[in-house]
């Protein structure tokens, strides 16, 4: 399915929020982020992610779900201050995406407990600013 929408997106030629879609070459590279994340495969969601140019990103909160899985992925694979950094930066992005979603606010407090001590602290604060401990 992830290369039917690949083909599709390429002969759209370029990414658009018709009708809410988002879609476009750009949207179908996030979702295979998405998916590698999904599966466990940080290291493939990592390099995915990688080649995506976020200024491509047209859409604000595709750009936080992007930043979103990178941090899952860098989660997964133990590399919890690039997990940090990613959600501060979706939460820069899009702070209301972080907090409306559950499993981010998981991440966040799974951050917060696993993390080493300098990453903790702040992996603290974030998940108190997006209310993952309420």
């Amino acid at each position: 399915m992830l290369a039917e929408a690949a083909g599709a997106a390429r002969r759209l030629g370029t990414d658009a929020n018709l009708r809410g879609t988002a879609f476009g070459p750009v949207n179908a590279q996030m979702h295979q982020v998405n998916v590698a994340v999904t599966l466990g495969d940080a290291g493939t969601a990592i390099d995915l992610a990688r080649q995506i140019d976020p200024a491509a990103i047209t859409v604000t909160e595709r750009k936080a779900s992007l930043l979103i899985d990178v941090a899952q992925a860098y989660f997964q694979w133990g590399k919890y201050g690039q997990a940090c950094t990613a959600l501060q930066a979706a939460e820069q992005t899009a702070p209301q995406e972080l907090a409306a979603r559950s499993p981010v606010r998981t991440l966040a407090r799974n951050l917060a407990a696993l993390a080493p001590p300098g990453t903790r602290r702040e992996a603290a604060h974030l998940a108190d600013r997006i209310g993952a401990y309420t």
